[in-house]
């Protein structure tokens, strides 16, 4: 991995830590799942995987600063689910074209549900040995219902920015990239290049 790659997943994660901390007193909102499913969607499908492993990592360090505490047996299972949504993030970015805010809400709100449901299966996998799983698994998902709900809602509400923060990203870097050929497209003429002296000489003539 170049340094560029390592300053755009160093940059992604920074900017997950920092917004979900910000909203840490909300119950169940964070912008980790956004950020990490945004960078598969624009880095790709290796650098979002990467990304979801760095955020997890280091959003565990910062969680357990700010409220005290490990996640335990579920730390894995967040590492598991937020590779996956790097992964999903670019996988999405095949299929979909950034227009539509309500496709990105749907599945903002579902990884929201998802990963509830993965979290609450890591937890109940400690009384798996005692019989337990299955009234465990239930009895905590049940009872989590109400940051269930908050969980999905808020992911279903920042999901809805992507499509034009996707489109910023790609208005933003294409200059950088390939100045000629983005103007030459966006603005519909043929080239950029500064005029000859011989043009300026023909045009005095005329």
């Amino acid at each position: 991995m170049n340094n560029q790659d390592t300053a755009m997943v160093a940059t992604f994660s920074a900017l997950a830590v920092a917004t979900s901390s910000i909203l840490i007193f909300l119950p169940n909102v964070e912008t980790i799942t956004y950020t990490v499913f945004l960078s598969g969607f624009v880095l790709g499908k290796r650098l979002g995987a990467l990304t979801g492993l760095t955020t997890a990592i280091s959003w565990e360090i910062v969680a357990s600063m700010m409220m005290g505490g490990f996640s335990g047996i579920i730390f894995p299972f967040k590492i598991v689910f937020w590779i996956g949504t790097g992964v999903l993030g670019s996988s999405t970015a095949d299929l979909l074209k950034p227009t539509r805010s309500l496709e990105f809400s749907i599945i903002g709100a579902s990884l929201g549900l998802l990963y509830d449901l993965w979290v609450t299966i890591g937890v109940a996998l400690l009384f798996l040995s005692s019989g337990s799983f299955i009234p465990v698994f239930l009895s905590r998902f049940f009872l989590g219902i109400p940051f269930t709900i908050s969980h999905v809602a808020g992911n279903f509400a920042i999901f809805s920015t992507m499509p034009h923060v996707i489109r910023a990203i790609r208005i933003s870097g294409s200059p950088l990239q390939e100045p000629d050929s983005y103007l030459r497209e966006k603005y519909k003429v043929q080239s950029f290049d500064p005029p000859s002296a011989d043009s300026f000489t023909m045009r005095s003539h005329e």
